[in-house]
C-alpha cells in the first residue's frame, strides 16, 4: 500500500509540474488551489481604498528604496522611458509606462521566465495578464509611481495611486484601458467594481496603440473581461507590490526549477497574500475558495498519513525486536525455557515423587531401546 500511494503521489507530481504550462485547465486549477491557501478576507471596503502609507502600516509588502535603485538602470535599459518621472500627471505617467512595453498579449506562457526576459517578451506581444501587471508594477516603481495588483473573477489589472487626486486609479496594462464615471472622473478598480455590480454606467478609455489591444467595448475580449457584471463579484487585492524583491530572490536561486523557486518565495514570506473583499456580492466566491482549501487539506492529509504510517510501523517493529521482552526466541532458547518451566512445575512435588517419575521415564526408555534391538 505504501508503494501504491507513493506511486500515485509521484504521478500527480509529474503531471502537475510537467503539464501546467501547456494545459490551461490544469494551470487554472492550480491557481485556484494556490489562491485558496493564500487568501484572507475583509468585509471593510475602506481597507481597499487606503492610501499607500496606510497600507504599509498594515504590512503591505513593498520594495525598499535600495532595491528600486538597484533595478532602475536594468529596467530602463530594456524600456527606455526616462521622461516618465517628469510628467506632472500620474495618469500620463501610467499611460507612458504601459505604452513603453505593452503589446496586448497573445496568451503565450512566459510566467516561468525572469523579470527582464518577461519585459522583452511582452514587447513582442506574449504573456498573460499577470505578466503585464507584474511588469507594470516594476516599471512604476522605478519611474516614481506606486501601483498594486487587483483581480476580478477572470482577469488581472492594476491600480496606481494619484497624489493629485488622492485616490487609486484603475488601469489595464495588458490592453491599455482606463475607466471614468459620467463626469469624466477616473475610477479606481474598487469604484469600477461597485458600479459594475450595481448597474451604474462606466465609460472606458482605450489608449492602447498596439494592433492587438482592445479598441472598443464591442471587442469580444472586452465583453468577456469587463462586460458581464458577475465578473466583478470577486474583488481581490494582492497585498504587496514587491515584485523587484521577488525577482531578486528568484535570480539568486536561478539554478532551481521554477516550481521550487515559487515554493521558496512562499516559504520565505516574500510572496504577499491575497485579500478578498468579503461582501454580499462575493459570498459565493468565498465559499468556493473555502471548498478548494478543504479539498487541498484532505489530499495533503491523506498522503501525509498514508506515507508516514509505513516508516512508523517499520520503526515500531525494529524497537520490538530490540526489546528483550518481545524478542522472538531461537530454538535453543525455547528448549532451555521449556526445561526451566518443567523444573518449576516439578518443584511443587516431593523428591520421592519426582525420583519415581524420573525412574519410570528412564525405565520406559530402556524398554523401548531393548525392544528395538
Amino acid at each position: 500500500m505504501f508503494l501504491v500511494n507513493l506511486g500515485i503521489l509521484v504521478c500527480l507530481g509529474v503531471a502537475v509540474f510537467g503539464l501546467h504550462e501547456s494545459q490551461a485547465r490544469l494551470r487554472g486549477l492550480l491557481v485556484e488551489f494556490r489562491n485558496s491557501l493564500m487568501m484572507r478576507s475583509s468585509s471593510n471596503a475602506l481597507v481597499f481604498s487606503a492610501t499607500p502609507s496606510d497600507l504599509r502600516t498594515h504590512d503591505f509588502y513593498t520594495d525598499s528604496p535600495a532595491m528600486i535603485a538597484a533595478w532602475r538602470p536594468r529596467l530602463r535599459a530594456v524600456v527606455p522611458i526616462t521622461e516618465v518621472s517628469s510628467l506632472p500627471d500620474e495618469v500620463d505617467r501610467a499611460k507612458a509606462v504601459v505604452l513603453g512595453f505593452s503589446r496586448s498579449g497573445n496568451n503565450r506562457p512566459i510566467y516561468r521566465r525572469a523579470l527582464l526576459d518577461k519585459v522583452v517578451e511582452t514587447q513582442r506581444g506574449s504573456g498573460f495578464c499577470s505578466d503585464y501587471v507584474e511588469i507594470f508594477l516594476a516599471l512604476s516603481a522605478v519611474n516614481g509611481l506606486t501601483a498594486r495588483e487587483v483581480q476580478n473573477d477572470v482577469h488581472g489589472f492594476a491600480d496606481f495611486f494619484s497624489r493629485t487626486r488622492s485616490k487609486w486609479v484603475f488601469v489595464d496594462p495588458q490592453y491599455g484601458i482606463l475607466a471614468t464615471d459620467e463626469a469624466g472622473t477616473y475610477l479606481s478598480s474598487l469604484e469600477l467594481r461597485q458600479r459594475r455590480v450595481t448597474g451604474l454606467p462606466v465609460h472606458f478609455v482605450f489608449f492602447g496603440t498596439a494592433d492587438g489591444t482592445i479598441k472598443s467595448e464591442q471587442d469580444p475580449r472586452f465583453r468577456a473581461l469587463y462586460g458581464d457584471a458577475t465578473r466583478f463579484k470577486r474583488y481581490v487585492l494582492t497585498y504587496g507590490n514587491n515584485v523587484l524583491t521577488e525577482a531578486t530572490l528568484s535570480e539568486s536561486v536561478a539554478f532551481l526549477p521554477w516550481e521550487a523557486r515559487q515554493l521558496l518565495l512562499y516559504a520565505s514570506a516574500t510572496k504577499p497574500h491575497l485579500l478578498v473583499l468579503a461582501d454580499s456580492f462575493a459570498d459565493e466566491y468565498v465559499r468556493h475558495a473555502q471548498w478548494y482549501r478543504v479539498v487541498l487539506f484532505a489530499i495533503f492529509g491523506y498522503f501525509g498519513i498514508a506515507l508516514s504510517c509505513y516508516p512508523l510501523l517499520v520503526l515500531v517493529s525494529r524497537l520490538r525486536i530490540r526489546d528483550p521482552i518481545h524478542r522472538p526466541r531461537h530454538s535453543s532458547e525455547r528448549s532451555t525455557a521449556g526445561l526451566a518451566t518443567h523444573a518449576d512445575e516439578s518443584a511443587g512435588t516431593s523428591d520421592g515423587e519426582y525420583w519415581h517419575e524420573s525412574c519410570s521415564v528412564l525405565t520406559r526408555g530402556e524398554r523401548s531401546r531393548m525392544s528395538r534391538r
